[in-house]
C-alpha cells in the first residue's frame, strides 16, 4: 500500500467556515429552537432579550464546530490514486477518477455523482486538485 500524499484531521477553525449541508441545517434548527425558548422567557426587545439572543448566536456559531470536531472526528487521507474520508469509526475510500471539482465553492466536489463538502484546509485542497490533474492527464 502506498504512502499518503497528504493527511489532515479537520481543525476547529476549518469547521467554523466549511460545513456540510446537514451541519448548516442543524445549526439553523438549534438556533430557531433556542430563539423560541428565549422569546418565551424574556420580554421582547428588552436588554436581557438581546443579550440572550446574541449569547445564543455565539454559542451556536462557536459551539457547534466543537461538537462536530470531537464527536465526528473527521479526517482525510490523500493517496496517489484515492481519497479516504473518515468520520468516527466509518471510513470511505473513493478513487480519484470518481472525484470531480464542482464550480460553486472551492471545497465542494462531486464524488460518485453527489455533491460533497470536504472539510479540509486550502493546502489540502491544492494537493487534491494537483493529484486530480495528474490522474486526469495520466
Amino acid at each position: 500500500m502506498s504512502q499518503p500524499i497528504a493527511e489532515e484531521y479537520t481543525s476547529y477553525v476549518t469547521l467554523l467556515y466549511r460545513k456540510m449541508r446537514w451541519m448548516r441545517y442543524g445549526e439553523s434548527i438549534a438556533f430557531v429552537f433556542g430563539l423560541i425558548i428565549v422569546i418565551m422567557n424574556f420580554p421582547f426587545r428588552s436588554f436581557p432579550f438581546f443579550i440572550a439572543v446574541f449569547s445564543l448566536a455565539f454559542a451556536v456559531f462557536f459551539g457547534a464546530p466543537l461538537i462536530y470536531k470531537y464527536c465526528l472526528r473527521p479526517y482525510y487521507l490523500l493517496y496517489p490514486d484515492r481519497l479516504q474520508i473518515g468520520f468516527r469509526n466509518r471510513t470511505k475510500t473513493f478513487s480519484l477518477k470518481q472525484i470531480k471539482k464542482d464550480f460553486d465553492l472551492s471545497y465542494i466536489y462531486v464524488i460518485e455523482n453527489k455533491r460533497e463538502s470536504l472539510l479540509v484546509s486550502n493546502q489540502f485542497l491544492e494537493k487534491l486538485n494537483g493529484q486530480l490533474e495528474v490522474v486526469k492527464h495520466g
